[in-house]
C-alpha cells in the first residue's frame, strides 16, 4: 500500500498544481478585464486566410469587418483560388457592405508550407508599407468590436514583440464529440501562468514588423506548417515574451462529429511533438499522472472491498477527494471562461467538465499515442509530413 500512497500523492499533487494555475489566470484575466480601452495608434495590416466555409462565416467576416479600431488598418482576405467557396462569398460581402480598405487576394496552391501560411505570406507580400503590425485572425472565430485594438495594445513595449488571445469552442447543437473537443481545448489553456511564458495562437495574434523582418520568419514560414509555434519559439530565442491578452478571447461556434474531434486533437498533438517537443512529454506526463494514480487507487479500493477489509473505505473517500478537485478545477475553468466572453452559451459543456473529465484526458492520452506513430495529417483537404520545424512535405 505504500507505492499505492506514493502513487495518490502524485496524482493529488498535480491536481492541486492545477487548481493553482487555474487561480493565477483568473486573477489575471480579472486584472486585464478591468484595464481601460487602449487606444492603440499603430498602423495594422490584419490577414485573414480562408479555405472553404465555416460555420458561421458571414458573420465572422462582418465581425472582422467591423473592428472599431482608432488607427489605420487595412484588411486582406486571402484564398487558395477563385474556386474556393469562400471567394464568392467575400466577393458578395465586400461589394455589398463596400468598406474602406478591404481586399482579396488569390494565393495559388503551396508547395513547400501549408495552404494557411502561404495564404499568409501572400497576404504580407501585398501589405500596406505603412503598416507596423501584421495581425492574424483564422476566418472559423469571431472577434469583438474592440479586439484588433486590445490585440496590439502590448506592442508598444519593447518586450512584446508578438501578442495573442485564444479560442474557445462554443458548442451550438451539443454533443458528446463537441463537448470533449471544447473540454480538451480549455484543458491545454489553462495550464501554466501568462505571465512567464505565453503562446501564440495563430488564429488571433499579432507581429510588430520589425520584429518580423528581424527574425526572418518569412523565411522560416516558407517551409512550416505552424505559424504560431514557430513563432513562439523564435521569439523566446529571441530573449523576447509573448503578450497574452484576455481581451482577444475569441468564441468559435461549431460542433464537430467524433472524427473531426479527434483529428484536431491529434494534429495538435503532432504539431507540439515537431515544434515544441517539451510540450509534448509534458502532455504525455500530464496526462499519465493524472489517470495513473485514479485507476491505482480506484483498484486499490477494490481490492480492499473484494477482500472484505475495513480500510477500503479509507481509500475510496481519498479517490473522492481526486474527484472533488477535478470538479473544483472544473468549475474554476469555467468561471474564467465566461467572464471574458459573456455573451455566449457554454450550458453545452457543463456536463462534460463535471463528469468527463477522466473521459477527455484519456481522449488526449490516445491522440499522443496517435501523434507518436505517425507525422502524417490531414488538414483541410490537403495531406501533409511533418518531417522537422523547417521542412514540411505536402501531398
Amino acid at each position: 500500500m505504500i507505492i499505492v500512497w506514493i502513487i495518490y500523492a502524485l496524482g493529488l499533487a498535480l491536481r492541486l498544481w492545477l487548481l493553482y494555475c487555474g487561480y493565477r489566470l483568473r486573477q489575471f484575466v480579472k486584472a486585464q478585464l478591468r484595464q481601460p480601452l487602449p487606444d492603440s495608434s499603430l498602423s495594422v495590416t490584419l490577414i485573414a486566410p480562408c479555405k472553404g466555409i465555416d460555420p458561421g462565416f458571414e458573420e465572422n467576416v462582418a465581425a472582422v469587418l467591423s473592428q472599431q479600431y482608432p488607427g489605420f488598418w487595412e484588411v486582406v482576405f486571402v484564398v487558395e483560388s477563385e474556386d474556393d467557396p469562400a471567394y464568392a462569398v467575400l466577393s458578395r460581402i465586400l461589394k455589398e457592405n463596400s468598406p474602406p480598405r478591404a481586399c482579396i487576394k488569390v494565393a495559388g496552391v503551396t508547395e513547400n508550407c501549408s495552404q494557411k501560411i502561404h495564404n499568409m505570406l501572400i497576404g504580407l507580400a501585398g501589405a500596406d508599407p505603412r503598416s507596423e503590425v501584421f495581425a492574424f485572425v483564422d476566418s472559423d472565430v469571431r472577434p469583438g468590436p474592440h479586439w484588433l485594438a486590445h490585440l496590439t495594445a502590448p506592442l508598444g513595449r519593447f518586450e512584446y514583440p508578438a501578442s495573442s488571445g485564444y479560442r474557445c469552442y462554443v458548442p451550438v447543437r451539443g454533443g458528446w464529440a463537441s463537448a470533449t473537443r471544447a473540454v480538451w481545448n480549455a484543458l491545454v489553456s489553462t495550464v501554466g501562468d501568462p505571465r512567464r511564458q505565453a503562446y501564440v495562437w495563430g488564429g488571433s495574434f499579432a507581429l510588430r514588423r520589425q520584429a518580423y523582418k528581424r527574425m526572418r520568419m518569412g523565411r522560416l514560414w516558407s517551409k512550416a506548417l505552424s505559424e504560431d509555434s514557430l513563432l513562439t519559439r523564435e521569439v523566446y530565442r529571441a530573449g523576447r515574451k509573448v503578450a497574452f491578452v484576455s481581451q482577444c478571447m475569441i468564441p468559435s461556434h461549431e460542433d464537430c462529429t467524433w472524427r473531426e474531434g479527434f483529428d484536431f486533437m491529434r494534429r495538435q498533438s503532432l504539431v507540439a511533438r515537431v515544434y515544441t517537443p517539451r510540450m509534448w512529454l509534458a502532455g504525455w506526463a500530464l496526462c499519465l499522472s493524472y489517470l495513473v494514480p485514479l485507476i491505482v487507487t480506484a483498484a486499490a479500493a477494490l481490492w480492499l472491498l473484494l477482500g472484505g477489509r475495513a480500510e477500503y473505505c479509507f481509500v475510496l473517500a481519498a479517490v473522492g477527494l481526486l474527484y472533488a478537485l477535478d470538479l473544483a478545477v472544473g468549475a474554476q475553468r469555467r468561471k474564467t471562461v465566461k467572464q471574458t466572453l459573456l455573451d455566449c452559451d457554454f450550458s453545452k459543456t457543463r456536463w462534460m467538465d463535471t463528469f468527463g473529465q477522466v473521459w477527455v484526458v484519456v481522449a488526449a492520452l490516445w491522440a499522443l499515442i496517435c501523434s507518436w506513430r505517425s507525422r502524417k495529417m490531414l488538414w483541410r483537404g490537403r495531406v501533409y509530413t511533418l518531417m522537422s520545424p523547417q521542412e514540411t512535405l505536402v501531398e
